[in-house]
């Protein structure tokens, strides 16, 4: 071992001097490795969800709830567009939400979006995964909204569901 402590490493000697030390580390390594790799795709699997952020994806189900519950016009712009973000307007009619994302995670659908006008917020929905069915909704002051923000919005237990969309 007296090469190691002098810094010294040149493979030959520490194969000949301790040749199960080198076998043992290359097989740990190894196995951290696919340990590492492993944990990775399992949790992305549970926690990770695809973020959305165009509003022709969002599902028929979803906007078929939302009309049937709510009866005024409900028109969304793309989370890179312009919509009415206060309640001045500037010559044109302009959709008055802009969807920030929409995503189908462990628990259901997510959709999140601002609402202008009056009191700029955000709207938050979660839908049954099968029937698309509103769950639980919310709505915030703060805006825009991160994924984090969800979670912990939703995690609440006696959130219901809000009648403003």
């Amino acid at each position: 071992m007296q090469w190691i402590k002098l810094g010294y490493w040149d493979r030959g000697i520490a194969e000949e001097q301790c040749p199960s030390f080198i076998k043992n580390m290359k097989k740990m390594i190894s196995i951290i490795l696919f340990l590492l790799v492993i944990s990775s795709l399992s949790s992305a699997q549970k926690n990770d969800c695809v973020l959305n952020y165009k509003i022709a994806g969002v599902p028929k189900g979803i906007k078929h709830e939302i009309k049937s519950r709510y009866d005024r016009r409900f028109v969304m712009a793309n989370s890179n567009q312009k919509y009415q973000a206060t309640d001045v307007i500037d010559g044109h009619m302009k959709k008055e939400r802009r969807l920030v994302f929409w995503t189908k995670c462990e628990e259901g659908y997510i959709l999140a979006y601002e609402h202008g006008g009056y009191g700029h917020h955000a709207h938050v929905m979660l839908f049954d995964k099968d029937i698309f069915r509103i769950i639980k909704s919310t709505s915030v002051t703060k805006a825009p909204i991160t994924m984090k923000d969800v979670r912990q919005m939703l995690s609440k237990e006696n959130l219901g569901v809000t009648d403003h969309f």
